[in-house]
């Protein structure tokens, strides 16, 4: 009665009995298989039968995995939880891992897989095939795989939780310098002071500052011109009294105009620190500018466009 042998590459075929106990080669890959004698499967015939056995184990979220047996050591992903897994590889003769991929638990594991019978269930080839060397303490993190001791709650790397699942989110708080001599109030108020942070300046402000130099500016150029206007009158001037009225309104002229020429550069200046001052000013200086057509009524308006915007206001609140 012919035999029936089974190769591990899936080849089955018939050999004559006298061929018992003999060895002979697969008819398709060629590999030297021993011919059972009858009523005795082969050796390599429970070998090929063990290695086509599904692989199964378990993902991280306890969802159970079975896979074929050729899948050994790829990567799959889990149908649950979509996490990417490595399938382990079954040692021979060992029963296969079902717990493969999950997280670790705080129990302790060898240090050295090759000294555990039958390769820890293939647990060292998976440990290689992820590139993981043996844990120095017994205990990894199920986060980032670091070493932790085994009284340990939380991983010191990352800051994973063991009891809790969960891990802990850090947050970096900046501090506000002191002003020198503050008693410890912030230095990041508005318009800079020493030792904190001035307000970047916006657009519309920096605008207005421009324009109230320039509205300084004109002023200077006119109160100039008004004193030597007045002073060349005197000079011209036989009369006691003509001369005494041109140098008086000379002085007038000066009083009344440095006032103004100070308040429109105070103003720009206030304005640089964001002092809402500088912003009233700025609107006075403004609203007074519009009878003086044509120029101070143009230069006026630009005021109020840039004093009255939503940056400025912000800015100087």
């Amino acid at each position: 009665m012919p035999i029936s042998v089974s190769c591990q590459c899936g080849q089955k075929f018939a050999a004559k009995d006298g061929l018992a106990g003999k060895k002979v080669q697969c008819p398709k890959c060629k590999n030297a298989l021993e011919i059972p004698v009858t009523g005795t499967p082969s050796r390599s015939s429970q070998e090929a039968s063990e290695s086509q056995k599904p692989i199964r184990f378990r993902c991280k979220c306890e969802h159970a995995i079975t896979v074929k047996a050729d899948a050994a050591g790829r990567k799959v992903k889990c149908p649950k939880c979509d996490s990417v897994l490595v399938v382990p590889r079954p040692a021979k003769g060992a029963q296969q891992p079902v717990a493969a991929g999950a997280r670790a638990s705080r129990t302790s594991v060898s240090t050295d897989v090759a000294d555990i019978p039958g390769g820890f269930g293939g647990v060292g080839d998976l440990l290689d095939e992820l590139g993981m060397e043996a844990t120095r303490t017994g205990v990894r993190c199920p986060e980032c795989n670091a070493d932790m001791t085994p009284e340990a709650i939380l991983c010191v790397q990352c800051g994973f939780n063991l009891e809790t699942g969960k891990k802990l989110e850090t947050k970096v708080i900046k501090r506000a310098d002191p002003v020198k001599g503050g008693g410890g109030v912030p230095g990041n108020l508005k318009g800079g002071t020493a030792g904190g942070t001035r307000k970047s300046i916006p657009k519309s402000t920096q605008s207005l500052i421009s324009a109230l130099n320039i509205l300084g500016t004109l002023n200077v150029i006119i109160l100039g011109i008004g004193v030597v206007a007045m002073m060349s009158l005197v000079g011209q001037a036989n009369a006691p009294e003509a001369v005494g009225f041109g140098v008086g309104m000379a002085v007038a002229v000066a009083i009344f105009g440095l006032p103004i020429v100070g308040a429109i550069f105070g103003a720009a200046h206030l304005l640089k620190k964001g002092s809402k001052i500088g912003w009233v000013l700025a609107l006075i200086l403004a609203v007074l500018s519009l009878p003086s057509f044509p120029i101070g009524t143009i230069i006026g308006a630009l005021l109020l466009k840039y004093a009255l915007s939503a940056e400025t206001r912000n800015f100087v609140s």
